[in-house]
């Protein structure tokens, strides 16, 4: 059987289709009878440990904190504020406004014997089957948020208070109070900065082939055994964070932070049999909680760098709370209704390290290192089994004792020349080499149908830019 999911492209990543609006891609389904696929989808994962992985990489994990961390999100706006640093500074700045978001539409049609159309897939591709599934839907999605905010600086203390709604209408209709504050102290004579904060969030599901997902169309795609289907209800948590920003010498700046995540309805996605069409289901609860440091030198003579260290801790407790399961996931669903699994940002440490050297006014060279310790990963076919799937190469970086990803070190190496610099206008000249050890980076391995993620072998890149 192959679906065709048609409309307008906005975004293909891989083998794996977002359509965050509609999409055109050619998917082909391996029916449940087949044990082994003629191919097999080789993009990023979207499922682990027998569960479904909505997120990335620890590499992105880590970029994502450090994105955040060289930015002041509105409290209100972002759902977060800065990891590591103070709330802010000035007095009464007052902010409110009003959201509103887009409209959804989904087509699909699937028609027997057209594996011709498939060109560039990596799903298994059947000839044998006769079905026929024809699916389209369309309605608003309805998200309308009302927020106001205040930050006061009262002395030594910074305080950010605010109260966010929001309403969600789209296979439910849903709304939430979330009130957020954050607050902190500076202490002169420690140089130190002391912060704390509390996000109530408020999180719709995805709407990704969400109506799809919902319909009652969707339990003919697998009939082995009665499909089970849930609405998805948004997810609601609330976020803590604990944390300090100190001063040393005037060059060397160290930011430390806890923080603890507890959410209900917790969201992730699941994708139909072993195509790359996902959408939208939740678990019962999820908590994560870890701690965070970061020690960095802005500038101190030639040199400047920094060195991160992050440990997390994710759980995500059953049974199913929203969402399609077909198959062997009906059955999952039903029976699996207590005890909790890891979560897919469980990496227990991430450590990343960078040193930038000015050889000249003008000319400056730089390392660079990542350590992961590895992601979950829950087998269902022996090491003997996956190694005639993958190779023994890629299976001697499984650790099938601890059902985690074996730990991997990156390094990498920049040089930089500034050829041209006058005011607004320059031009710069850099060479970057990445994995100069050419590791074998397993990312993620999330099993047969669900597609694993290897990190890019050594690579040399050149880049000229301008700014004017």
């Amino acid at each position: 059987m192959t679906v065709m999911q048609s409309g307008r492209s906005v975004r293909a990543f891989g083998n794996r289709s977002q359509n965050l609006n509609r999409s055109n891609h050619l998917f082909n389904l391996l029916p449940r009878d087949h044990t082994r696929p003629q191919q097999y989808r080789c993009g990023p994962g979207q499922r682990q440990n027998g569960r479904f992985n909505s997120h990335g990489c620890p590499a992105a994990i880590q970029q994502h904190r450090d994105s955040i961390a060289q930015s002041i999100p509105n409290v209100l706006r972002g759902g977060g504020r800065k990891l590591g640093e103070p709330v802010g500074t000035g007095c009464g700045n007052r902010d409110a406004g009003f959201l509103n978001q887009r409209r959804v539409a989904q087509s699909y049609r699937a028609h027997p014997n057209d594996s011709a159309s498939f060109a560039n897939g990596c799903i298994a591709v059947s000839d044998d089957d006769d079905q026929t599934f024809i699916f389209q839907d369309q309605r608003p999605d309805l998200e309308q948020a009302v927020y106001v905010e205040d930050l006061i600086h009262l002395n030594k203390w910074t305080i950010s208070a605010g109260l966010r709604y929001d309403h969600y209408q789209l296979i439910l209709n849903d709304w939430e109070l979330q009130p957020r504050f954050s607050v902190s102290r500076y202490i002169p004579f420690m140089n130190t900065v002391f912060h704390f904060s509390y996000d109530r969030i408020f999180q719709t599901p995805s709407y990704e082939n969400i109506l799809l997902s919902s319909s009652a169309a969707a339990e003919a795609l697998d009939t082995s055994v009665p499909a089970v289907q849930k609405p998805v209800e948004p997810s609601q948590g609330n976020y803590y964070e604990l944390g300090a920003t100190k001063g040393f010498l005037g060059k060397l700046r160290v930011d430390a932070n806890m923080f603890r995540r507890d959410v209900d309805n917790y969201a992730d996605d699941s994708q139909i049999l072993s195509t790359g069409i996902s959408f939208p289901i939740a678990f019962r609860k999820a908590i994560l909680y870890g701690a965070e440091a970061k020690l960095e030198v802005p500038h101190w003579g030639r040199f400047s760098g920094f060195a991160s260290y992050s440990y997390i801790v994710g759980n995500v407790w059953n049974p199913v709370t929203g969402g399609l399961f077909l198959g062997d996931d009906a059955t999952g669903a039903t029976t699996d209704l207590t005890g909790h699994f890891p979560d897919s940002q469980d990496q227990r440490q991430t450590i990343r390290a960078r040193v930038r050297y000015q050889l000249a006014p003008r000319l400056w060279i730089a390392l660079g290192s990542d350590y992961n310790s590895g992601l979950p990963f829950q087998p269902d076919l022996t090491a003997q089994q996956y190694a005639t799937e993958y190779g023994q190469v890629v299976i001697s970086h499984l650790n099938f004792n601890r059902d985690r990803i074996s730990p991997y070190l990156t390094e990498s190496f920049s040089v930089g020349a500034d050829l041209y610099q006058q005011e607004k206008r320059s031009v710069r000249l850099q060479a970057d080499a990445q994995n100069l050890s050419n590791e074998l980076e397993v990312v993620d391995f999330g099993g047969l149908f669900s597609g694993n993620a290897l990190g890019p072998s050594r690579q040399y890149t050149f880049r000229l830019v301008s700014t004017f």
